[in-house]
C-alpha cells in the first residue's frame, strides 16, 4: 500500500475539499491550552482547562486551539464553538484513561436551532492523536456533532479508540470532510458489527452520544447527515501488549428516520484491512448503508485478510423511526408510510482481496421497494472465498436496473453474480476465473436481463437464467470444468417474452453428454444464432420452437 503522507503541512492547510469543507482559523489568534491551566502530564483531567481555552476562542469570534507536546487527559465533554481550528504539535496526544459515558472529547451542540447548519460551523481538526485503552475497556470518541456544518479533519491518528462506539458521530450534519487520517483498533464487547469509525446518523435523541445534561438541552428534528467525504485514510489493526485489536468498519449507517436519507456520501482512495465484522445482526459489512442516496465508493484498496465477509452491503428497510418518535430514548421501529428505497449507488474501481464467508457485494431491496440505479463497475476481486450454495461475489435482490460491468474476479470461490427479483439487469464485459459455482444465475422473477461480452473461465457451473423474461445472452466466452451445458435458459417466464442467445463461444474441458446451450420448452419465441460450442455433441435440450441457425458444435 502506498504512503499517504505525500502533502506538506502547508499544502494540507491550504487544501480546499471539493464538497465545501475547509480548514479554518489559519492566521488567526492561537489559544494555547497550557495558558488556560492544562498540564499535558498524562494524569491531570484537562477538561476544564481546554473548555476555558475554547470559551476564549468563542469570545474572540474564532481562532486556533493549540495543544503543545504532551498527553492531555480529557474525561469530560468539551463544547465546541464556531470557527475553531483544533491542532497541535506532532507529539500532542489526547486520551481518556477511564471508561465514561463522556467518551466523546469534543461535542457540537445545536440546541433549538433546527435544520442543517443549526449547530457549530467551520470546525477543523488536524495533526492530533487520540488514544483510548482497549485493554482497560476505555473508549475515546473524537467528536459527537449535532447539526454541525463545514467540518474538516486531516492528518490525525485515532488509536484504540472504540469499544462498541464511534470515532465520529455526526447527527444531522452537513459537509463533513475527513482525509489522510489513520484509524486503528476496536474491541467488541457485544456481538454487533455496527460500530463504524464514522457513523452516519440522524438528529435523534437516542443517537446523541454525550452526557445526559447536554442531551437535555437539544431539540431533535430527524435530519440525516449529508455531504460526507472520507478520502485517503487508513483503517487497520493495532497490536498493544501482545493483543491485536482489529479495525472498525470505516463508514456506515444502521438507522434512519421517516422521510430522511443520507445523501452524497463519498468513500474513496482509502486503505482498509482486517476489519472486525460479525454476521450477528442486520448490518454487517466493511461499508454498510441503509436509507442512503448518492453513495460513491471509488478506488479503495480493501483486504479482508480472511476475516471480513462483505465489502459493501446496502439494504432497504420498510421500518424505521417515525418523526413523532425522534425525541424518545428508545423508540420502537415502525413501518414507514411513505418509504423511498435506497438509490444511486456507485461502487467503482476498487481492489478487494481476501474477503471470505458470504457475499462480497450485497445489494438488497424489498418487494415493491427495489433499489434503483446500482452500478458495480471496474472493480478487481482477488481470492475472495465466499463458498458454495447461495454465496456469490455479487448478490442482488429486488434491484431495478443494476449494472455490473468491467469487473475482474481472480481466484475467487463461490459464484460470480446472482440476480434475484431484479429488472433490466446488465452484466457486461466482466472476467472471472476459477469460480466454484455459477457464473451468473437468477432466482425469483427477473425481467429484461442482458449478459453481454463476459469471459468466464474454468467455471464449475454455468450461466443459468431461470424463468427470466426477455433474456439476452450475447458474445460471451464460457469455459466449464464440468460436463454440463454452458448456457441454460430454463423454466417458464412469468411474462411471455423472447429469448436471444447469439455469438457466444462455450467450451467444456471434460466429456459432456449435454448440449452446449440449453433452452427450455417454456420459451416459445427467440433465436439461437452464431454460437460456437467446443467439446459438446450437439445443441440438445433446445426447444424446437426457438429458431436456431448457424451454430457450430465441435
Amino acid at each position: 500500500m502506498r504512503s499517504r503522507s505525500t502533502q506538506t503541512e502547508a499544502q494540507s492547510a491550504a487544501y480546499a475539499p471539493d464538497n465545501g469543507g475547509k480548514p479554518v482559523g489559519k492566521g488567526e489568534l492561537a489559544f494555547n491550552v497550557r495558558d488556560y491551566g492544562a498540564k499535558g502530564d498524562s494524569a491531570t483531567d484537562e477538561t476544564a482547562a481546554v473548555q476555558a481555552a475554547m470559551n476564549a476562542i468563542k469570545v474572540a469570534g474564532g481562532g486556533v486551539l493549540w495543544f503543545p507536546n504532551g498527553e492531555y487527559v480529557i474525561h469530560g465533554n468539551v463544547i465546541l464553538c464556531d470557527n475553531v481550528s483544533i491542532t497541535g504539535a506532532k507529539g500532542a496526544v489526547i486520551r481518556k484513561t477511564t471508561g465514561s459515558i463522556n467518551y466523546a472529547v469534543f461535542v457540537g451542540l445545536a440546541g433549538a436551532n433546527l435544520g442543517y447548519g443549526g449547530g457549530v460551523k467551520n470546525v477543523s481538526l488536524t495533526g492530533l492523536t487520540f488514544r483510548g485503552n482497549l485493554g482497560a475497556g476505555v473508549s475515546i470518541s473524537a467528536m459527537t456533532l449535532h447539526r454541525a456544518s463545514d467540518v474538516y479533519v486531516s492528518n490525525c491518528r485515532f488509536l484504540e479508540t472504540s469499544q462498541n462506539g464511534h470515532v465520529f458521530d455526526p447527527l444531522g450534519c452537513d459537509n463533513i470532510f475527513i482525509e489522510r487520517s489513520e484509524f486503528r483498533g476496536v474491541k467488541l464487547v457485544t456481538n454487533r458489527s455496527y460500530v463504524e469509525a464514522i457513523q452516519l446518523d440522524s438528529s435523534v435523541k437516542y443517537g446523541f452520544g454525550a452526557h445526559d445534561s447536554l442531551k437535555a438541552g437539544e431539540v431533535f428534528d430527524g435530519t440525516a447527515t449529508r455531504n460526507v467525504t472520507v478520502r485517503a485514510c487508513t483503517f487497520g489493526s493495532i497490536t498493544v501488549g501482545g493483543i491485536k485489536y482489529l479495525a472498525q468498519p470505516p463508514l456506515g449507517s444502521h438507522s434512519w428516520v421517516e422521510g430522511n436519507y443520507y445523501t452524497n456520501i463519498v468513500f474513496e482512495d482509502n486503505d482498509v484491512s482486517e476489519v472486525q465484522e460479525t454476521t450477528a445482526d442486520s448490518y454487517p459489512g466493511i461499508l454498510h448503508f441503509v436509507a442512503a442516496k448518492q453513495v460513491y465508493i471509488r478506488n479503495n484498496r480493501i483486504d479482508g485478510s480472511g476475516i471480513s465477509n462483505h465489502f459493501v452491503r446496502t439494504i432497504s428497510h420498510a421500518t424505521g423511526t417515525l418523526l413523532a418518535d425522534i425525541n424518545l430514548d428508545a423508540p420502537e421501529l415502525k413501518p414507514i408510510p411513505a418509504y423511498t428505497p435506497t438509490s444511486d449507488l456507485y461502487v467503482e474501481g476498487n481492489e478487494v482481496r481476501n474477503c471470505t464467508g458470504v457475499q462480497v457485494i450485497y445489494m438488497y431491496g424489498i418487494s415493491g421497494k427495489s433499489l434503483t440505479n446500482v452500478n458495480i463497475k471496474n472493480n478487481t476481486l482477488i481470492n475472495c472465498q465466499v463458498g458454495m450454495g447461495s454465496n456469490y461475489i455479487a448478490h442482488f435482490a429486488f434491484v431495478d436496473g443494476p449494472v455490473i460491468a468491467g469487473n475482474q474476479s481472480r481466484g475467487c470461490g463461490g459464484g460470480f453474480v446472482f440476480l434475484n427479483n431484479c429488472n433490466t439487469s446488465s452484466v457486461s464485459n466482466n472476467t472471472s476465473d476459477k469460480n466454484g459455482w455459477y457464473a451468473v444465475t437468477t432466482g425469483g422473477t427477473n425481467q429484461g436481463i442482458e449478459i453481454v461480452n463476459n469471459t468466464f473461465k474454468a467455471q464449475a457451473q454455468q450461466i443459468v437464467l431461470s424463468g427470466c423474461t426477455n433474456p439476452v445472452v450475447l458474445g460471451n466466452r464460457v469455459e466449464l470444468t464440468v460436463g454440463k451445458s454452458a448456457i441454460v435458459i430454463s423454466g417458464t417466464p412469468a411474462i411471455p417474452g423472447v429469448v436471444s442467445v447469439q455469438g457466444n463461444t462455450v467450451s467444456c474441458t471434460t466429456t459432456s453428454t449435454e448440449g452446449g446451450i440449453g433452452i427450455a420448452a417454456g420459451y416459445t419465441k427467440g433465436i439461437v444464432l452464431g454460437n460456437i460450442a467446443l467439446g459438446y455433441p450437439s445443441a440438445s435440450s433446445q426447444a424446437a420452437t426457438v429458431n436456431a441457425a448457424n451454430n457450430i458444435f465441435v
